[in-house]
């Protein structure tokens, strides 16, 4: 029998090396390029980057403000959805919107005062 104490040391290590591996494996996939910002306050998305979020001419992003960093986002509804959600979240919980059922009793509560009516 394997004493405890080797046991969780071993455990231990096994999840360090695989918090290692983590990083190494994001580190590798990070795509880091440079942009100048013109006299009119325009970049130029790096090609790396254009590829990577798969941009095309004409294409909106989103600008995600993080603290100290900035977050760039094709622009889809998954995305306006998660940037709504990321704004309404704390103000959810502070009402005691909690669970799906609570934002599903709300949306219905919404649409009989508003007569909505939806298939």
């Amino acid at each position: 029998m394997i004493p405890i104490t080797l046991s969780v040391c071993v455990c231990y290590n096994a999840y360090k090396a695989y918090k290692a591996y983590k990083a190494y494996k994001a580190y590798k996939e990070l795509v880091m390029e440079q942009a100048t910002v013109t006299s009119k306050g325009q970049i130029t998305i790096p090609a790396k980057i254009r590829h990577k979020l798969g941009l095309k001419p004409g294409n909106k992003v989103f600008f995600f403000d993080n603290g100290d960093d900035v977050i760039i986002k094709k622009s889809s509804p998954e995305a306006a959805l998660e940037a709504i959600q990321e704004v309404l979240a704390p103000l959810a919980t502070e009402q005691g919107i909690l669970t799906d059922d609570d934002v599903m009793a709300l949306v219905e509560e919404f649409r009989s005062r508003k007569k909505i009516k939806c298939a």
